[in-house]
């Protein structure tokens, strides 16, 4: 008996451990994306190497009206360290806009992962436009 729930707690902790992830998991894998700055707005991401490419899933109407882009974006991904990476838009993959051309020319999308809980991953993202600075925070949830 004894041997019996030793058994069951070494399975339990291990299966607890072995579910803790880290910023090396949300480089390749399928994911759901979500930002408190566009609250209902949702994308399905997928990571690949250094391909990323991000659908639309949901957007409220409203989004639609203001000329939110709904769009499939490719993108490259440059890694930095561990927990950090800059994306710049592939034109090889599609029509880039004038924004996404000077996004490129003022060196992409910088996007750090400051903090991982469960299977979702809190970012914050960091871009220039006409000598503005762009900060958006946001989640990603790896599927299972």
């Amino acid at each position: 008996m004894r041997k019996s729930i030793l058994i069951l707690i070494g399975l339990i902790a291990w299966q607890s451990y072995s579910q803790d992830l880290t910023c090396d998991d949300f480089f390749n894998g399928l994911f759901i994306g979500t930002t408190p700055k566009f609250p209902g707005v949702e994308w399905k991401m997928t990571k690949h190497g250094t391909n990323q490419i991000e659908t639309i899933s949901k957007i409220p109407e409203k989004y639609i009206e203001q000329g939110y882009p709904t769009d499939t974006l490719f993108s490259k991904i440059h890694r930095i360290d561990k927990c950090s990476f800059r994306l710049n838009f592939d034109d090889s993959k599609m029509q880039l806009d004038q924004y996404m051309k000077r996004m490129n020319d003022n060196g992409g999308i910088f996007v750090e992962i400051k903090k991982i809980e469960g299977n979702c991953a809190f970012y914050v993202s960091k871009s220039t436009y006409e000598s503005e600075e762009i900060v958006i925070e946001g989640k990603i949830c790896k599927e299972k």
